[in-house]
């Protein structure tokens, strides 16, 4: 995990498939972590043949252990010159992860955010804007006809959404178009911090491009957005990863971010 040039802005994918650490470089991990997150990471059980998995054997544990770890990693960097008892890292009411440290006006804005799928780990990082992160496995459902999986998820999308939707070219281009406004629709709401009860179809986003999208803007209420930035990453074309990442800045005008 290697951050850009500015080291408190980064973008962290951290793949832990092969990442099996011992019993006391779990312990080492965990002792970094606020008390509470020890906690709730320690809840997660998988049952598996007649047992459950916990701790550093328990995929989520792992996931959430790391997602930690990075956010730990980049607030300590962007603070660096503070002593680390003045920077802590909290959740607001709604979960999401901010910085309380003592020096309030270094980074007033400063924001992060982190996502799994698999057995992926994505972080993103800034000093001046939200940011919200989404990282998806694309598949197609096997519980039900996707025809049918789509009509579940009828009010999630617009119509301009569902058209692009419904405009692929098999059911597998069909989906991934699906996940990618799924995610970025997730993107938003983890950047913004207000959780489930954000109506979906009140954020309608546009696409740069149908097939390989690299971005896209947003409009709320049928308002365009433009101090919204939509970034889409697609990683590990043979897994169809894909990892959109929404950065704003709404306390004053947008400055490029690349």
């Amino acid at each position: 995990m290697e951050p850009t040039a500015n080291s408190s802005r980064v973008r962290w994918l951290f793949d832990f498939e092969n990442w099996n650490p011992t019993e006391d470089e779990w312990s080492k991990c965990l002792a970094k972590l606020p008390p509470a997150e020890v906690t709730r990471i320690g809840r997660f059980k998988r049952p598996v043949n007649g047992t459950f998995l916990t701790g550093r054997q328990n995929p989520n544990a792992k996931s959430s252990t790391i997602g930690w770890l990075m956010l730990l990693k980049c607030s300590r960097e962007a603070y660096a010159d503070s002593d680390p008892k003045d920077v802590q890292v909290l959740r607001t009411q709604e979960g999401k992860p901010y910085i309380k440290a003592a020096d309030k006006n270094k980074y007033i804005h400063f924001n992060m955010n982190a996502s799994h799928a698999g057995n992926y780990v994505a972080f993103g990082c800034e000093p001046e804007y939200l940011v919200g992160v989404d990282i998806m496995d694309i598949k197609i459902p096997h519980n039900s006809p996707m025809s049918q999986f789509f009509d579940d998820m009828q009010s999630c999308f617009t119509p301009k959404e569902w058209s692009v939707i419904y405009r692929g070219r098999s059911d597998m281009d069909k989906i991934k178009r699906f996940f990618v406004f799924w995610s970025l629709k997730e993107s938003y709401i983890k950047a913004v911090g207000i959780g489930l009860g954000f109506e979906l179809q009140r954020a309608e986003f546009l696409l740069d491009d149908e097939e390989n999208p690299t971005a896209a803007t947003i409009s709320i209420d049928k308002i365009s957005r433009p101090d919204w930035v939509f970034e889409l990453h697609f990683h590990d074309v043979r897994l169809s990863r894909i990892s959109p990442l929404s950065l704003a800045e709404p306390w004053c005008s947008l400055i490029p971010l690349f």
